[in-house]
């Protein structure tokens, strides 16, 4: 008899043993798993004697084609088949095969379950049963039928999704999350999770997709222990996966710190990426569960469009849950401006102002990480009755190099330094909106998840740990502003802007960023005002009901079209398609070769201009000056 070790080598992983890659692909052994040196892994040598001629086909000479019905394992009729080795791994079984007779005996929880090939009958501890089909063997592989993962107290279920054009068992007391549809499913357990994702590629190949996304976790970013990555065959689709971990996180319960991504390529314009997190004791046994249930993948045509969620607003409405220093108008907007030199120095905009005959209502500004609280830049401002909008970036040059972050952040490594900036937000006294890692889902931020391994999950932490500081020192005069980018870079379908929200009770205004860049790069286009909020204002209002709305920064490029014309097309989509957007805020300076500036021309300074004279976008610092005085500070 050959007795063979519980799992495969993809799931031989447990706290403090090395992440196992390679193919395992060796002939001439037992038919219930792959031919393994030592530990689970594959003999040295022969991996790489399989891996490069098998890259070589896949990448330079296989001809993908448009998808078509398939599953890994599939009986003559189409029954669902699974490998034995894969049921054993899921539910941590011992296998033993006894080549007389061409039995199989798998041993869990003080059952034996004896399975032979050609015949239906099955042998338990309790007395015979009988399947509908029998077990095969198949290219060395002792199959299964899937019902045979009952008799192991494992019921399955099956995912049918039709817009993502897939079914996907799995098992039938994990919690499904299809709360974002449109860009993901998730199957969750204690200690486990497993998202998919459908990403259709336009101009990207399915190895660039993958490099891309990957490449914080191969580069071995954020403190990440790269396991290594393999192609291998799923049926007739190739595949390629990578697993990684990450140190395990001090502010996390339960920390899912151990990755396998499991790619696989439906044809050359669609890939289907499965993400496994895991804690280390659970690693191996989620491993094998996901590869029980990709051996039941069937992929097919997708048919008809997801739908987001219907969302009923809740208690939160109306200007948010937190007193400006001036009221919002009914129906009304009132401008921001970021304008260097402001807030410290309001007079920054005097000129414009005085030539508008109006005041911008607030002042934004930016912090590096370990600033500490800009109340003194701020006072100037509020004097004037005007409201400051502060973002701190998770953001600190070192060497010439960004520094991700996010993970120290979940550490607890910079909690004195966000609890001293607390207490002196607390301090100020005054309200003020506060923007927290903006823009995550752009990959020129290090604190997009690109750079520590595509998990989203761990941005919303972050935000969360921060506002509860907030919260436990005082500071709830801070107004938590959620902003991402209308476009996410990548525009991949794990970088998807909503992946990244807290939860409606951590954020207060829900904000919109997006840019006009026109022909300031080669590969630009000029966008129009509508082209750019209008997708970014439906779908917020769809799925954030009741948070109010603003833009928390725009501006367009002069060249590539008429920034005149752009300027006075946003001022009346502002008022007349837009009305729950309270706030805007114009970007009034250059970013590398984009001009923002509103005086880039007599033309566009006038635009801007003319559009404020409408009533409908309204001064609020006037009587409010006296007021902010007032109200003042509080003592030490």
């Amino acid at each position: 008899m050959v007795r063979v070790a519980r799992g495969f080598s993809m799931s031989n992983r447990g706290p403090g043993s090395p992440l196992v890659s390679g193919i395992a692909v060796c002939q001439g052994e037992s038919p219930v798993g792959p031919g393994l040196g030592p530990g689970g892994r594959v003999r040295s040598g022969r991996w790489l004697a399989v891996l490069l001629p098998a890259l070589a086909f896949f990448f330079l000479f296989w001809p993908l084609s448009g998808l078509e019905s398939r599953r890994a394992y599939a009986g003559p009729a189409g029954e669902d088949y699974v490998p034995a080795r894969l049921v054993a791994g899921a539910v941590g079984a011992e296998l033993v095969w006894i080549p007389e007779g061409k039995k199989l005996v798998l041993g869990y929880g003080g059952e034996e379950v004896t399975f032979t090939y050609g015949s239906r009958q099955v042998e338990l501890s309790s007395g015979p049963t009988l399947l509908a089909v029998p077990p095969r063997l198949e290219n060395g592989q002792f199959l299964l039928p899937l019902e045979a993962v009952g008799l192991l107290g494992v019921k399955m279920g099956a995912w049918y999704d039709q817009p993502h054009g897939y079914v996907l068992p799995y098992p039938a007391g994990w919690e499904v999350d299809n709360s974002l549809a449109p860009v993901r499913t998730v199957f969750r357990a204690p200690g486990r999770a497993v998202e998919v994702y459908r990403q259709e590629l336009d101009g990207v190949t399915p190895q660039a997709y993958v490099n891309y996304s990957t490449l914080a976790v191969r580069q071995e970013k954020a403190g990440i222990e790269f396991g290594g990555q393999q192609f291998r065959w799923l049926g007739d689709l190739p595949v390629l996966e990578l697993t990684w971990s990450r140190p395990e996180l001090a502010l996390r319960s339960r920390d899912l710190n151990y990755y396998r991504q499991v790619n696989v390529i439906a044809s050359n314009r669609v890939v289907y990426t499965f993400m496994l997190k895991a804690t280390s004791a659970e690693f191996p046994r989620a491993s094998a569960m996901l590869d029980l249930m990709l051996s039941g993948l069937e992929l097919f045509p997708p048919r008809g469009e997801a739908a987001w969620p219907a969302r009923e607003p809740g208690q939160e409405q109306g200007p948010g849950r937190k007193d400006l220093l001036w009221p919002l108008p009914e129906k009304g907007l009132v401008w921001g401006i970021y304008q260097p030199g402001a807030p410290a120095n309001p007079q920054a905009a005097a000129g414009l102002e005085a030539e508008i005959g109006k005041r911008f209502g607030l002042f934004l500004t930016y912090q590096s990480w370990g600033r500490p609280f800009p109340a003194v830049d701020l006072e100037p401002a509020y004097a004037q009755g005007r409201m400051g909008m502060v973002t701190l970036q998770s953001w600190v040059p070192e060497d010439g190099t960004d520094t991700v972050l996010t993970l120290r952040l979940l550490d607890g490594d910079f909690d004195s330094y966000l609890r001293q900036y607390a207490r002196d937000a607390a301090r100020f006294g005054q309200p003020f909106f506060f923007r927290f890692d903006n823009e995550m889902n752009g990959d020129w931020d290090p604190w997009c998840a690109l750079h520590y391994g595509q998990d989203t999950d761990l941005y919303k932490e972050a935000w969360r740990h921060v506002y509860h500081i907030f919260q436990e020192e005082g500071a709830t005069n801070a107004i938590f502003v959620w902003n991402p980018l209308d476009t996410s870079y990548p525009d991949f379908a794990w970088n998807n802007a909503h992946l990244y929200y807290p939860g409606d009770e951590y954020v207060d205004w829900v904000g919109m960023t997006g840019y006009n860049s026109g022909d300031a790069f080669s590969w630009g286009r000029w966008r129009s005002f509508y082209q750019i909020y209008g997708p970014v204002y439906r779908s917020y209002r769809q799925l954030y009901p009741g948070k109010p709305l603003m833009i928390t920064e725009f501006a367009s490029h002069e060249g590539g079209g008429d920034k005149a014309a752009w300027i006075s097309n946003a001022f009346w989509y502002l008022e007349h398609t837009f009305p729950q957007i309270k706030i805007a805020v114009w970007w009034n300076s250059v970013d590398g070769p984009r001009r923002y500036y509103l005086d880039s021309s007599p033309a566009a300074r006038q635009a801007f201009v003319t559009g404020m004279q409408d009533e409908y976008f309204v001064d609020p610092t006037r009587n409010q000056a006296a007021k902010a005085r007032q109200l003042g500070p509080p003592g030490p």
